[in-house]
C-alpha cells in the first residue's frame, strides 16, 4: 500500500526553487562614558570598526578623547570609503543642544591626515527630528557646527556621504565628535544674568524753565504829534477856519 505524501510547505518550496538570502544585521560597536558635569552617561556607537594594529586602535572610544592627543581616531571598518558608515552619540540625563564638535580626519601626524581618508559630507540625524547635511572643513582641529532647529537631545548620529580621498589608504577616520554641552551652559548662564539685571527706565525730559514776562503798565505821558505834522499840537482845524474861496 502506497503512502501519500504531504504537500511541501509554500515558504520551503520557494526557499528551494529561488533560494532565501537572509543577512544578520551586525550590532554595532560601543563604548560608554560614566556621568560628567552635564550628563548621566554618554555612549558612543560605531556601524563598523577597523582591525586595531599592533599598537592602535579606532573604536568609537577614540572619538572622545578629550586630552589633546590628536594620534587617536575612529576609523571605519568596510571596504572602500566607508560610504554610509556612521557614529551614534547617545545620551542620558542630558538636554537640548545645538551645536557639535567635529575633529576630521586621523591626526596623529601630517602623514597620517593626508594618506587617510576624511568625511567630507556627512548626513546629521537626531532624536528631535533634525535631518540636514553638512560638509566637513578638510582640515585636523576640532571645528563647531550648528544644528538647524529643533536641535538634538538624546542621539545624534552621523553618516559618511562623501570624503576628501587619502593618498595612500582608502579607510575613512573621524577625529572627534561631541555636542557641544558647555556652549548651552554658557547661554543658560547669560540668560539668568540679564533677568537679576534692572531695567533702565528712560530719563524723564528737563524742561527748561521760561523767564517770566512782567507786563509793562501804560504810558500815562501825552501822545506827541509827529514832528511833520502841520498842525502840531493844535489837532485839525474847523472848517469854518479854512478859507475854501
Amino acid at each position: 500500500m502506497l503512502r501519500s505524501r504531504k504537500p511541501l510547505n509554500p515558504l520551503l518550496l520557494a526557499a528551494l526553487l529561488f533560494g532565501v538570502h537572509t543577512s544578520v544585521a551586525k550590532a554595532e560597536i560601543c563604548h560608554t562614558i560614566g556621568a560628567t558635569q552635564f550628563v548621566d552617561a554618554i555612549h558612543y556607537c560605531a556601524s563598523s570598526v577597523l582591525r586595531p594594529s599592533r599598537k592602535w586602535s579606532y573604536g568609537p572610544d577614540r572619538l572622545a578623547a578629550q586630552d589633546g592627543d590628536g594620534r587617536t581616531a575612529w576609523c571605519e571598518g568596510v571596504s572602500g570609503h566607508g560610504i554610509g558608515q556612521s557614529v551614534t552619540v547617545r545620551i542620558d540625563g542630558g538636554f537640548p543642544y545645538r551645536r557639535i564638535w567635529i575633529g576630521n580626519g586621523y591626526g596623529k601626524s601630517r602623514k597620517s591626515y593626508s594618506q587617510n581618508a576624511r568625511p567630507r559630507k556627512v548626513r546629521i540625524t537626531s532624536d528631535l527630528g533634525v535631518d540636514t547635511t553638512i560638509e566637513l572643513i578638510d582640515q585636523d582641529e576640532a571645528v563647531p557646527y550648528f544644528l538647524p532647529e529643533p536641535w538634538a537631545n538624546r542621539w545624534l548620529k552621523l553618516e559618511i556621504l562623501s570624503v576628501y580621498p587619502g593618498s595612500k589608504y582608502r579607510d575613512t577616520c573621524l577625529d572627534y565628535l561631541a555636542p557641544d554641552l558647555e556652549y548651552e551652559e554658557q547661554l543658560l548662564q547669560e540668560q539668568q544674568l540679564q533677568a537679576t539685571q534692572p531695567v533702565e527706565q528712560p530719563a524723564a525730559a528737563v524742561e527748561t524753565p521760561q523767564p517770566v514776562v512782567t507786563p509793562e503798565p501804560p504810558s500815562t505821558k501825552p501822545v506827541e504829534a509827529p514832528k511833520d505834522d502841520p498842525f502840531g499840537e493844535l489837532g485839525f482845524p474847523d472848517d469854518s477856519d479854512l478859507d475854501l474861496n
